[in-house]
């Protein structure tokens, strides 16, 4: 609901008055004032909401300051995550409970290092919505690397094995 034509028909009789009585000269050093840094304000909040400055951080590339600036902790979590605050991260996909949400909290949890809990996370993913291939692969991608980090003297003999056979 764009709401700024309205707010035009209101400021024109005023502004009628005041190039009558020569004060509109004035109003450019109002709205020109100085130039300094580009930064969040008051005048940001009046055009535009939180999220949709946080958005634009984003897109920006200034993860850090997305992730002070969204409310919706969805984008929150992603803002976090892009900038490798993953427990953070974790905590703010915690609350969405759909199967997109499960899978980008596997996702947290595993680039934090809790494996375990990311197989659980992926795991409810895949309860909501069986047909999730990315969280079915990047479960087992984990499983792979928890089972690797359980057997290193299995890796290390088939390495062995590999580099006794490239020799001969």
């Amino acid at each position: 609901h764009e709401e700024g034509p309205l707010l035009v028909l209101v400021l024109v009789p005023f502004a009628a008055l005041a190039f009558r009585r020569g004060l509109i000269l004035l109003i450019p050093l109002f709205v020109i004032g100085p130039l300094n840094e580009v930064e969040a304000s008051v005048w940001d909040d009046l055009w535009k909401t939180r999220d949709q400055q946080a958005m634009e951080a984003l897109e920006q590339g200034d993860s850090a300051r997305a992730s002070q600036l969204f409310e919706d902790k969805n984008w929150k979590g992603i803002a976090n995550y892009r900038d490798k605050e993953f427990t953070s991260a974790a905590k703010n996909f915690r609350m969405n409970k759909t199967s997109w949400g499960k899978y980008n909290l596997g996702n947290a949890l595993a680039k934090s290092g809790d494996f375990k809990e990311a197989i659980s996370a992926y795991e409810e993913s895949l309860k909501i919505n069986p047909d999730n291939a990315d969280a079915l692969y990047n479960k087992r991608i984990i499983e792979q690397l928890i089972e690797n980090q359980s057997n290193p003297e299995k890796n290390n003999s088939g390495n062995e094995n590999k580099d006794e056979q490239q020799s001969q």
